[in-house]
């Protein structure tokens, strides 16, 4: 098997499976303000990971429910579309708005709208209808906000210490102590260990 493949399939399916285990702890607790905001911070990075999947592979499995032992449904980019869709626009009103050094590596609102935009742009291939207007005027939105700028120099977004870019919208923290090689195929170097 292709260890590339492999660690793309492997980076999406299990970040999708610790959302749905999340999202399934933080239901059990007393519903606040907080804990609604981490579901619907969960219920985004789950749209995250599907919306790679679909991009890499067209039809995916489909699973939700952590308690659901069957199966999962094969869905079509389609159907994903409009889940994804629905999902986003569901759960973006309660995320936290304003991003600050505080929500460094949280789902934001505007994660929320960065992954409704590149949805758009997607429309044709994944439903057959162009949605550029649509995918336009969120991206105004975003750069509008003033809660984003280009760095002075392109480098800077592939910086070691890059913790305050300006340009992250979504920063995804990597600790060596904690995390492996996952994100290889977003990032790709062909290294000697992926061959």
């Amino acid at each position: 098997s292709n260890k590339l493949v492999g660690t793309g399939w492997d980076f999406c399916f299990n970040g999708i499976s610790a959302c749905n285990d999340a999202i399934y702890e933080l239901e059990k607790l007393e519903q606040n303000e907080t804990v609604k905001r981490n579901i619907a911070e969960c219920k985004v990075l789950r749209v995250y990971y599907y919306f790679m999947a679909v991009a890499l592979w067209g039809q995916v499995p489909f699973s939700i429910d952590k308690n659901d032992t069957s199966l999962p449904q094969v869905k079509t980019r389609a159907e994903m579309y409009t889940w994804m869709e629905s999902e986003l626009k569901e759960n973006m009103g309660l995320l936290i708005e304003t991003p600050s050094t505080a929500t460094y590596g949280r789902v934001t609102r505007d994660v929320a709208k960065f992954l409704l935009a590149k949805l758009y742009i997607n429309a044709k291939v994944y439903v057959g209808t162009e949605k550029w207007q649509e995918a336009g005027d969120i991206c105004k939105e975003i750069m509008d906000s003033g809660h984003f700028k280009l760095t002075s120099t392109y480098g800077q977004n592939f910086a070691i210490h890059n913790e305050n870019s300006s340009e992250a919208i979504l920063a995804i923290p990597y600790i060596s102590t904690y995390t492996s090689h996952t994100f290889y195929p977003f990032v790709l170097t062909l290294n000697s260990d992926l061959l």
